[in-house]
């Protein structure tokens, strides 16, 4: 088990006060099975940086010492702050890059996040870098960018955003099982749905308090008091309360995480009562309504919850589909998407002609701009045209991408480096002081044969020079004008259209000497000065390796 970096608990604590959206702890990575430690060379990530975002956190860390050739990302709802406790639950492989968004995180669900580098063999650095938490919100004003530094015993969080004009909460308390009072630093004004701009969370189980109602406190004229009316609280529970970025000030202030934007508080069992008497009272009586019981009261519960319906289609469109390369498919859509935690399962690619041939996607990254993504794929054996599909993708509104209209075409970069199967059979003889070639065509497997090439060497076999390109159907080629007594090398090859050419087949033919004297000396004489004859003193070579 390796040893643990870890900070005391009530310094943690105060940092979670101080600045909840990103606190940090150098931990040990967690062992996914109990093997005895090996000892690297590739060095620890020291400082990490989290941003929160729209259902999103983004990561930036400065590089490991030592031969890093890559980055992994560890997160989970649960902070790891040693090997007893609960791991993190998700890793993502970042690659060679310092910047990182974890995309498709529940807004106001608090994720802890940590980095290991790891060298060319797979081999990760020793320990985590210091953990980070983060908080996505909707429409972020700003985020928290929060960074460690180890001073003996204590963590100093260094505040790295400029000094904006923000609304801070005061102070947060429950009034009563229902209702909590937010005291905030400025006078704010709150739009329609004001409750859906105030979160609050178990702190410890990060379970949500659902809140149903946010209006100003008529009681306080400075508009800096915010009652909000909530599911029943657990009594001596520790909640978190984080405002949301569309909460504007009367002066235009702005909310900015880590800056005071979330407060801890304790949850109370005190009765509803006192308030539904006193608005009871002020109504005209009516004998047939039944007097409120306080028992009646305590007893009421809240409307279980309704499942979530499913997600609207939205317009959100796939603008262009583009291979760049063998292996990289750009896909760019018309408005900012979020992917599912496994991305591979938003995307389908399938040849138009056969759906059952299936182009294998390996690799899923969704850009900065959350609106451009990156395939990594198989290499495609052919280059003929495919259907590119999406599969559960939601917009920057939580609507679905219709999956039918944005099913679109495109072809894949084929590399073909394959030849064709060369010709069989290469035989050449002597047919009338002439070189007859004949042979068996290529099989063509691949259905992209060009032609043929058929090269003449007159040094024995050691150079060959083009003598005749042939068209696919040609079988045989006569090769006149050869000097007799004298022997030639060919060799015949096949290309394709890409112009990838096979090694090649090889055989000789040796034309005779003339007859010395005599009528039929002269005859052939003749013969081979035209190219034409109808003797044979050949004899042919088949079959000789190259």
């Amino acid at each position: 088990m390796k040893k643990i970096k870890i900070f005391a608990s009530s310094l943690l604590v105060a940092v979670m006060v101080l600045a909840p959206c990103a606190v940090v702890i150098k931990t040990a990575k967690a062992e996914l099975a109990q093997t005895p430690a090996v000892a690297t060379v590739v060095g620890d990530v020291n400082t990490l940086k989290a941003t929160a975002g729209d259902s999103s956190v983004s990561l930036e860390w400065e590089a490991a010492k030592g031969n890093a050739t890559g980055y992994k990302v560890y997160y989970g709802t649960v902070s790891v702050k040693n090997d007893n406790e609960a791991k993190y639950t998700q890793l993502l492989d970042a690659g060679n890059t310092l910047k990182y968004v974890v995309v498709n995180l529940e807004n106001g669900k608090t994720y802890y996040f940590v980095v290991t580098a790891y060298d060319s063999k797979g081999v990760e650095s020793d320990y985590y870098s210091p953990e980070v938490f983060s908080v996505p919100m909707s429409n972020l004003s700003a985020a928290l960018i929060s960074m460690p530094k180890d001073e003996g015993n204590k963590v100093v969080a260094i505040e790295t955003m400029e000094d904006l004009k923000i609304i801070k909460i005061d102070k947060v308390e429950a009034v009563d099982a229902v209702t909590v009072k937010v005291t905030l630093s400025v006078a704010v004004v709150l739009p329609e749905n004001a409750q859906d701009l105030f979160t609050i969370q178990d702190n410890k189980t990060l379970d949500l308090l659902k809140v149903n109602k946010a209006e100003l406190d008529t009681e306080d004229t400075t508009n800096k008091t915010v009652l909000l009316t909530t599911d029943i609280q657990i009594p001596e529970t520790e909640y978190l309360l984080t405002l949301g970025g569309d909460l504007k000030g009367a002066s235009e202030e702005v909310v900015v995480s880590g800056k005071s934007d979330a407060l801890l508080f304790k949850g109370t069992d005190k009765e509803h009562v006192e308030k539904l008497v006193a608005e009871a009272d002020k109504l005209p009586a009516d004998p047939a309504v039944a007097d409120v019981k306080q028992a009646d009261v305590v007893a009421d519960k809240p409307a279980a919850e309704v499942a979530p319906a499913a997600p609207e289609v939205g317009t959100t469109e796939v603008k262009s589909v583009k291979a760049v390369d063998e292996k990289t498919i750009k896909i760019v859509f018309t408005k900012k998407i979020a992917l599912s935690v496994d991305p591979v399962t938003n995307f389908a690619i399938v040849q138009k002609e056969n759906a059952e041939k299936i182009l294998e996607i390996t690799g899923v990254k969704l850009e900065e701009d959350n609106v451009t993504v990156t395939l990594t794929i198989k290499e495609p054996d052919n280059e003929k045209i495919h259907s590119f599909m999406v599969k559960g993708i939601l917009d920057v509104d939580g609507k679905l991408v219709d999956e039918v209209k944005n099913t679109k075409e495109f072809t894949p970069i084929y590399k073909d480096v394959t030849p064709p199967e060369d010709a069989t059979s290469f035989n050449g003889e002597n047919v009338e002081y002439k070189a007859k070639l004949t042979w068996a065509a290529s099989l063509n497997t691949a259905g992209d044969f060009k032609e043929y090439v058929l090269y003449k060497s007159n040094d024995g076999g050691k150079n060959y020079s083009v003598f005749k390109k042939l068209d696919l159907k040609t079988v045989t080629f006569e090769v006149a004008k050869l000097a007799p007594g004298k022997e030639y090398n060919f060799k015949l090859t096949a290309k394709d259209k890409k112009g990838n050419e096979s090694v090649g087949v090889l055989t000789k033919v040796l034309i005779p000497e003339l007859p010395a004297t005599g009528p039929a000396g002269v005859y052939a004489l003749m013969i081979a000065a035209l190219g034409f004859g109808v003797m044979n003193y050949g004899r042919k070579f088949a079959n000789d390796k190259a």
